[in-house]
């Protein structure tokens, strides 16, 4: 290899090793830092600290038809039940008789479902968890929640302004101090940086093969 090749397969190293560095470390790292994250959040309901987020409200609660993901689980329901007996007399103008009729209520003029149990209830009747708050209902939160690549850092955060809003809103329901929640644990921060030691390892040892 002559001196001119050397030189410019050096040039071409470092071209290399910039778009690597961001691509092949940073971001690999921070992908995997962002799984953990959800992972806790999403599944353990974990907080920044390592505790519980909180627990769901049961306090009794109306809940409209919109607002339910498994439409089928809303039922009509008031503090009464789903149906009331409501009793009706009628007078016969030929007989002057009078008779009591008893009609059932269906309960489609409410609108909306009575839950004693609350929030709980809530997402209980609707299949989703309920031994830890981990913030998963519909799923846009979560999803919401990702990275974004900008040269040579990554961005972890929301890429919605209505989910960043809800994030605060839970922090503040919870009684948690903004940041407690999304912010990468200890023992997050220290995978990272193993795996961002890692990653480096890997692309030196790629682009010496290369020289």
């Amino acid at each position: 290899m002559t001196l001119q090749e050397y030189n410019d397969n050096l040039r071409d190293l470092a071209q290399r090793t910039e778009t690597r560095l961001s691509e092949r470390v940073i971001v690999v790292a921070a992908t995997r830092m962002l799984g953990t994250m959800q992972n806790r959040i999403f599944r353990d309901g974990k907080d920044s600290n390592g505790g519980k987020i909180g627990s769901y409200s049961t306090t009794p609660i109306y809940v409209t038809r919109d607002k339910f993901i498994q439409k089928s689980a809303y039922k009509a329901v008031g503090r009464g039940g789903v149906e009331k007996n409501i009793k009706a007399r009628s007078t016969n103008l030929v007989t002057k008789k009078t008779s009591t009729t008893v009609i059932k209520s269906s309960g489609q003029d409410r609108k909306s479902m009575y839950l004693p149990d609350g929030y709980k209830e809530f997402r209980e009747i609707q299949g989703r968890p309920t031994n830890e708050v981990n913030l998963f209902m519909k799923g846009d939160l979560r999803l919401s929640f990702t990275l974004q690549a900008k040269e040579t850092e990554v961005l972890i955060g929301f890429n919605s302004e209505l989910q960043s809003l809800k994030r605060r809103g839970l922090e503040e329901h919870f009684k948690l101090e903004r940041g407690t929640i999304f912010h990468a644990t200890k023992e997050e921060k220290e995978e990272y940086s193993r795996e961002v030691v890692n990653e480096l390892k890997t692309v030196h040892s790629e682009i010496m093969k290369g020289l």
